[in-house]
């Protein structure tokens, strides 16, 4: 038995969707970019964290569940306990959200979201000499592609 994982490109397709999708967000403190941080404080980025991983094939060509996972990061400078709480609030919020079946339409490129797991609960990933702190929670999108 293969117990080889399977990856797909379907990555480079899904984070455009879902990079639009996350700025849907309502309760998100600025516009979410692509992998690399503004200037501004916060600042917030989804980052694609590896390829999207083929779950369970079906039998009919070109069908397939698929697993994609992502972060979502917020950046925030010479934080006090507020901050921090306020910041790990958002992820949670987002993390909320997404439980709460709001799903990206990956339509547009012959899938169908089936779901979106934290797989990492909001944590403090990064803290700079100048005080500026990262933090991260780890999501799961799990998608149907239709062939």
């Amino acid at each position: 038995m293969d117990n080889q994982q399977r990856t797909t490109n379907d990555g480079l397709y899904i984070v455009n969707v879902m990079l639009q999708f996350v700025n849907t967000f309502e309760n998100k403190p600025v516009d979410i970019k692509l992998e690399e941080f503004s200037d501004a404080s916060p600042a917030m980025i989804i980052q694609q964290l590896s390829s999207a991983v083929i779950e369970k094939q079906y039998i009919q060509k070109g069908r397939y569940i698929g697993n994609w996972a992502f972060a979502m990061y917020i950046r925030i400078e010479n934080p006090d306990t507020n901050d921090r709480i306020s910041a790990s609030g958002v992820l949670t919020d987002l993390a909320c959200w997404f439980e709460q079946g709001n799903l990206p339409d990956l339509s547009s490129i012959n899938k169908e979201a089936i779901n979106i797991e934290m797989t990492a609960s909001p944590h403090k990933s990064a803290v700079y000499e100048d005080g500026t702190e990262e933090w991260q929670v780890v999501f799961m999108l799990r998608y149907k592609n239709n062939g």
